[in-house]
């Protein structure tokens, strides 16, 4: 059942790699021997050329000769349909050879949803030598009436249906068939593992089968809750499913979602951070590294972290004969992101399949007029470029599923077990029942990606306990070893916590490196263990150890319950970023209007609007990356580029090497680091030092003099540590002037900046160091 919710990348290699085909002995579809790009669908349009149109309204008027001659066609005349058949003059040849290559096409869906039990061999005949072109008909708003797929795997019907005929304009003949072909696909992938659900619980007494139902059966139990449809050998079944939670599963009848405004807002909120974070080109690297030693973890068939992953990418990147097996079989994700449940989004597949073919932009346009009609789409001027890069996008998520697949079937297991272990290691498509989970999962970026993650990290120590936590362990050793190593090495002591948590760090002379930790392996074998050890040494208190431990699972496995779409304004409203667990606007922007509250690294723009409507430039950045992502972050800095070539900003200092895309998630240089822990620990002890001062002050006001002494013989090192602390912001200040007076230097050139910036910077932070050093003691 898992594998049937494959058939996006089923649909995706149909259309561009062969013909499917349901092999019984292995339990999955495969590619049809001998069948290769030039029978798939796009191999037969890109053979038509430039007489595509001419093709379809060919067969489309053998078709409708057809339905006049049975008296069902009431949309063309006589003589349009000679016209219609006429289309083929000067192109017969060609015609002719690719109507065998359509007939196979159609024919190989016929098998498909006869091997699948959806249809019987009477009924499949009458199709096989018809002029077949699906004709699904346009509504008065636009819509299409198609065969549309049905949730859960029960309730399937076939594509096969007699000619009703209709006075509708006909949708256009390419989407219809690309539709057909989607719909075929998905309804024998869901029968076939409705049938077997059917013949494995047939003696269990939780279903019963009531075979050739009548009309009687019907009227009794149509309405009855519990009962769903099969089709065995073509005939549709009735079950009786006694397990509440099971007939759930096989009609995902609550996977209702809400269409109310905020769901629907909240939903836009989610994809528009998820798209403009894993699009780029640094996550998708960072996360082909977590889920190569993911998988190495967690897998019992000798995966290795490294070279499986890079061999799977290999593959998967060139597309060869195990990832197109991958496809047929539904163990892939991507695939264009061919959407079986969508027409435009099948459309949009085909779109970015033809530019991988090499059609240029104008081809592909000409193209999209057959099977688009918004034209609105702006990737289509991003071209083959977008395209290529999507597909590299696709290698690596498909990459370590590919390795999986391959060792699976190297230690002995069968195509179909192979197949389910591949699409197992991370499946987006599970999401649970229950009301409360489909809610958080529309509402909260990543959260159903962590809760497969933890899923499957339970279930394989479930069934491997031993060489899961074997694996963990090493990964623990590795990572200790690690930290014993960056001990009383003051460069790792000055990494923020959460650079700490999701990290691994290595020093090497004067470089800083960093590998990004796998997110729920990455939290139990090393985070965890990590942080006790520091507690344990005396790196830090039990109750800041309570608190990371309390902040790692809120925001490294996603768990914060506030729905992006209102999450970057809480955060600017209480002014606390929940990723990092630091102020957004520090204690020194207090004494500024909003409009003044930016440092070095806020944007120009941000700038310019915050001068302009009185708002708070840093929170202005906030907002725009915390709804936007890193896509967000990288159209700020374009726009930098840009506004100082229009201001009088000065030359921008010279790049480091934590400020270069991509390479700043793994290299960070050795330049002296804009933020660290002791500066956010400073402000802390700054914030609490102030409180108690304030309070003593106003108890004193109040005339509670006992509290007052009370409160100063119990904090008197706090107190004592204010003035000194008073000092130090003093110093920062100065030194943050400083640095804004280079960076806005019209004479400097960028790297007289850049040297005299770090200059700054190093100074700043030896002496925010020195100071919590100090005084850290005597604060929590």
């Amino acid at each position: 059942a898992r594998l049937a919710a494959g058939a996006n990348t089923v649909m995706a290699a149909t259309l561009e790699h062969g013909l499917p085909v349901y092999n019984p002995q292995s339990g999955v579809i495969e590619r049809k021997a001998g069948s290769g790009k030039s029978d798939a669908l796009l191999g037969i349009l890109d053979a038509l050329g430039k007489h595509r149109e001419d093709f379809f309204i060919w067969i489309a008027g053998h078709r409708s000769e057809r339905l006049m001659q049975e008296g069902r066609e009431k949309l063309f005349s006589a003589d349009e349909i000679r016209h219609m058949k006429a289309r083929d003059r000067g192109k017969e040849t060609l015609f002719a050879q690719q109507k065998v290559k359509y007939d196979a096409l159609v024919k190989s869906l016929l098998d498909l949803q006869q091997s699948t039990g959806l249809i019987d061999p009477e009924r499949r005949a009458v199709w096989e030598d018809a002029w077949y072109l699906p004709y699904f008909r346009q509504t008065e708003d636009g819509g299409v009436l198609g065969p549309w797929s049905t949730r859960g795997i029960a309730n399937q019907r076939s594509t096969v249906r007699r000619l009703k005929g209709g006075e509708q304009a006909i949708n256009d003949p390419v989407e219809n068939l690309v539709n057909y072909v989607a719909r075929a696909i998905d309804a024998a992938m869901k029968n076939e593992a409705m049938r077997r659900m059917v013949v494995n619980l047939a003696d269990s007494g939780v279903i019963a089968v009531i075979e050739k139902p009548n009309r009687i059966d019907y009227q009794r139990l149509g309405k009855r809750q519990g009962v769903a449809k099969v089709y065995l050998e073509g005939e549709e079944q009735l079950v009786e499913v006694s397990d509440p939670a099971l007939f759930r599963a096989i009609t995902m009848m609550d996977m209702e979602r809400s269409n109310a405004l905020f769901m629907r807002a909240a939903r836009q909120a989610k994809r528009i951070l998820t798209i403009g974070t894993t699009s780029m080109p640094d996550f998708i690297i960072r996360n082909f590294m977590r889920d190569s030693l993911h998988s190495w973890t967690i897998n019992p068939d000798g995966v290795r972290a490294v070279t499986s992953a890079w061999a799977g990418l290999k593959k998967a990147y060139r597309q060869d004969d195990t990832l197109i097996e991958m496809m047929f079989a539904g163990a892939t994700f991507g695939g264009g992101y061919a959407n079986a449940y969508d027409p435009a989004s099948t459309a949009q597949s085909l779109r970015a399949i033809l530019r991988r073919k090499g059609y240029s932009d104008s081809q592909a346009r000409q193209f999209e007029s057959t099977i688009l009609r918004d034209g609105q789409d702006v990737l289509r001027r991003l071209g083959g470029v977008w395209s290529r890069y999507r597909h590299l996008s696709e290698a690596a998520e498909n990459a370590n599923r590919v390795a999986t697949y391959q060792a699976a079937l190297k230690a002995g297991k069968g195509r179909a077990q192979a197949a389910y272990e591949a699409r197992d290691l991370m499946d987006f498509s599970m999401q649970g029942a229950a009301k409360s989970m489909i809610v958080l999962t529309d509402m909260l970026p990543f959260f159903n990606a962590r809760m497969q993650g933890l899923g499957k990290l339970a279930r394989a120590v479930k069934a491997n306990p031993q060489a899961v936590l074997k694996r963990g362990g090493l990964i623990v050793a590795a990572s200790v070893a690690l930290l014993a190593a960056n001990w009383d090495d003051d460069r790792y002591e000055e990494l923020p916590d959460w650079d700490k948590d999701i990290y691994w760090h290595f020093f090497i002379g004067d470089q800083h490196f960093r590998l990004p930790k796998p997110f729920e392996i990455g939290l139990m074998f090393a985070t965890l263990p990590e942080r006790m050890i520091r507690a344990i040494g005396g790196k830090e208190s039990g109750k800041k150890f309570a608190k990371l431990v309390a902040h790692n699972f809120m925001e490294q496995l996603a768990f914060n319950p506030i729905p992006q779409i209102a999450l970057p304004l809480a955060e600017s409203l209480v002014n606390y970023d929940f990723f990092s667990g630091n102020p957004i606007e520090g204690m020194a922007d207090a004494n500024l209007l909003s409009g003044a509250r930016y440092d070095q690294r806020t944007s120009l723009l941000a700038r310019q609007i915050g001068e302009q409507l009185g708002w708070s430039p840093k929170k202005i950045d906030h907002l725009i990356t915390g709804y936007t992502g890193t896509l967000g972050a990288y159209v700020l800095g374009a726009m930098d580029i840009v506004l100082r070539g229009m201001g009088e900003y000065g030359e921008r200092p010279a790049l480091r090497v934590d400020e270069l895309p991509v390479i700043k998630s793994f290299l960070r240089g050795s330049a002296a680091p804009k933020s660290t822990q002791y500066s956010d620990d400073f402000y802390r002890m700054m914030q609490q030092a102030n409180q108690v001062y304030g309070t003593v002050q106003r108890w004193k006001r109040e005339r509670r003099l006992q509290d007052s002494r009370e409160l100063q013989r119990e904090q008197r090192h706090i107190l004592a540590s204010r003035p000194r602390l008073n000092r130090t912001q003093q110093q920062v200040r100065q030194l943050n002037s400083q640095i804004q007076m280079i960076q806005l230097h019209t004479r400097l050139s960028a790297e007289e900046k850049r040297q005299r910036i770090d200059k700054l910077l190093a100074r700043r932070n030896h002496i925010v160091q020195q100071a919590v050093k100090r005084m850290n003691r005597w604060f929590e």
